[in-house]
């Protein structure tokens, strides 16, 4: 359900506000892949894969910590898998590592919600700017 959302949102975030750089389009093009990813009740450390080539996209001089953020949640992915003691569990510090990736991947998408949704909102009311979140 959140995939699809983002998805409804990332095309309508194309529509009313189109992409003016290709950093823009990875940006709206990430939403939807990283609740996929985020959200799906399978992470396979394989999915990282899909989001580095937007990440990187979306890394420019004036937006650089979201795809930062994106490329660091996919390292941290790198340090727990493949792993020699991957079938007998994972221990604490590994845990801790995802735990830590997954909530990177997570607020990576909030911040993309939230920039889709104040573009939709704009367009659609009047031109106030939107606010600043953070991971810009």
């Amino acid at each position: 359900l959140v995939t699809a959302a983002s998805a409804v949102l990332a095309a309508a975030w194309v529509r009313r506000a189109p992409p003016q750089t290709p950093a823009d389009l990875a940006r709206a093009a990430l939403l939807p892949l990283l609740a996929f990813v985020a959200f799906s009740p399978v992470f396979s450390p394989q999915y990282t894969i899909w989001l580095v080539g937007l990440a990187t996209l979306v890394i420019s001089p004036s937006s650089w910590k979201l795809g930062l953020a994106v490329l660091a949640a996919a390292a941290l992915t790198r340090l727990v898998y493949p792993s020699p003691g991957y079938r007998e569990g994972l221990g604490l510090e590994r845990t801790l590592i995802l735990a830590g990736r997954n909530l990177l991947l997570v607020a990576c998408w909030a911040r993309l919600a939230a920039e889709g949704w104040w573009a939709v909102r704009r367009r659609t009311t009047d031109d106030s700017p939107a606010p600043n979140l953070g991971l810009s």
